[in-house]
This record gives C-alpha cells, sequence and structure tokens, in this order.
C-alpha cells in the first residue's frame, strides 16, 4: 500500500510539474514586442553671434531686449542678471533671426546679457 501511495505521488508531482511547465510556455509565448531604435550620436555645436542689442527702458525698468541673432532660432530665452528671471521670448524671426523679449527687470539689477537660443 505505501509503495502504492508513492508511486501515485510521484506521478502526480511528474503531472503537475509538465502541466506548470506548458502553463509558462504558454503565457510567455503569447508577449509580443514591437520593433525599436535606440542609440546614441554627437554633433558639433557651434554659438550663435548676437548684434544690434537694443534695450527699452520705463520708469527705471527694463522693459523689452531686442537682438539679432546669426541664424534661425525656434526657442531664445534671456535672462539681464546673474541671479535673475529667465524670460522666454519664443523664437527669432525666421528671416531676419530678431529675437524680441518682454522683461520686467529693474535697470539698477541687471548686471549681464545671457542669450540662450536653440534650433
Amino acid at each position: 500500500m505505501l509503495e502504492r501511495l508513492r508511486k501515485l505521488i510521484c506521478v502526480g508531482l511528474v503531472t503537475a510539474t509538465i502541466a506548470s511547465a506548458f502553463g509558462t510556455n504558454a503565457f510567455t509565448a503569447s508577449n509580443t514586442v514591437g520593433s525599436s531604435m535606440a542609440g546614441a550620436g554627437s554633433g558639433a555645436i557651434s554659438g550663435y553671434a548676437v548684434t544690434n542689442v537694443a534695450y527699452t527702458t520705463t520708469a527705471g525698468n527694463i522693459t523689452a531686449v531686442a537682438f539679432n541673432l546669426d541664424g534661425p532660432a525656434g526657442t531664445v530665452k534671456v535672462q539681464l542678471s546673474s541671479a535673475g528671471t529667465e524670460y522666454d521670448c519664443g523664437g527669432a524671426d525666421p528671416v531676419s533671426f530678431r529675437a524680441t523679449c518682454s522683461t520686467a527687470e529693474p535697470v539698477a539689477g541687471a548686471d549681464t546679457l545671457t542669450v540662450v537660443a536653440s534650433e
């Protein structure tokens, strides 16, 4: 009787192991992953030349700054003081490459003109 119980348990374990293997295979075989691309690259980055800078002031504040870039830029930002606000100018004009930025910087606090531009 004990021998028959051992065989029954052994057959049960083998059957459970096989069923588990097929069940796992069925779940993993149904996964699909679409194709994708990945990679890294590099390219030269050159700076813009900023020319023809003009400030507009009203009541002790710089209310606008305008300047020309030497190429197209879709994003332009300026900062007029080293610890001050960075102003979003939008983009430069696509023909003249002139950017005009509305600002609200006190003239007394303006200590730099930092221009950040990108295509």
